[in-house]
């Protein structure tokens, strides 16, 4: 009897990881030029949001977001309630190294007719949405849109070559995401069955769309508590 009941256990305790999803990796990162973002009151009848062609930035080692959380105090009769929201995420993407047009393009800076980029205190970066996918422990893939990102210039780092053995070098371009001014949405995502669904999902159509609260149903949400019996 008690090997029995262990044995049932171990089999709740690996179907529980079963069912766990877990982030696998990192499936390169995309981006496209914010051309429009207007809300309904800045043009005086229907909210406008508009993107440029979705362009491909390969390789890109790691993406870090830290969410950016405002919380406020709201004190009633008997009690403080805290009203808590999320506005959007302080972003980090890792490379070996960011072409210097890639930056250029980013970060909305000057190419001269002789390929000289210039940098100047007056560059206002461009806005960008900025999506990648990352693929889960079951097989599924997780797809990301940040619908209004701006970035800033890259981390540098260099060292002379010696006898020693050199340490990996690396950019980091920081980005500060936003909601949009049109429908004040900053992030849509979903999780897919195939790596295909997912990169269908990471197309511009899907960034082209006003998102408008209240449209959508409350999602059902799987905690995992009962566990699946064999």
């Amino acid at each position: 009897l008690h090997s029995t009941s262990r044995r049932q256990r171990q089999m709740c305790i690996r179907d529980r990881y079963k069912i766990m999803q877990i982030r696998t990796g990192l499936k390169g990162l995309r981006i496209a030029k914010i051309i429009s973002d207007k809300s309904a009151a800045m043009t005086g009848g229907e909210p406008k949001v508009e993107y440029d062609e979705v362009k491909h930035l390969l390789n890109v080692q790691n993406i870090d977001l830290t969410a950016k959380t405002q919380t406020t105090d709201v004190d009633s009769d008997d009690c403080t309630d805290v009203l808590s929201k999320c506005t959007g995420y302080d972003g980090k993407a890792q490379r070996t190294m960011f072409s210097p047009a890639e930056q250029a393009m980013l970060l909305d800076e000057t190419l001269t007719e002789d390929g000289i980029y210039v940098s100047t205190e007056k560059d206002d970066p461009a806005e960008f949405a900025t999506g990648f996918m990352t693929p889960l422990n079951d097989g599924k893939t997780l797809a990301v849109w940040l619908l209004r990102t701006k970035y800033s210039t890259s981390d540098f780092s260099a060292e002379t070559a010696g006898t020693e053995k050199l340490n990996p070098q690396s950019d980091t371009m920081s980005f500060k995401s936003m909601a949009r001014r049109a429908d004040g949405v900053w992030r849509i995502y979903g999780v897919f069955d195939t790596e295909k669904e997912a990169d269908a999902f990471l197309t511009v159509e899907k960034i082209n769309k006003i998102y408008a609260k209240g449209t959508t149903s409350t999602p059902t949400v799987n905690t995992g508590d009962t566990v699946p019996k064999e």
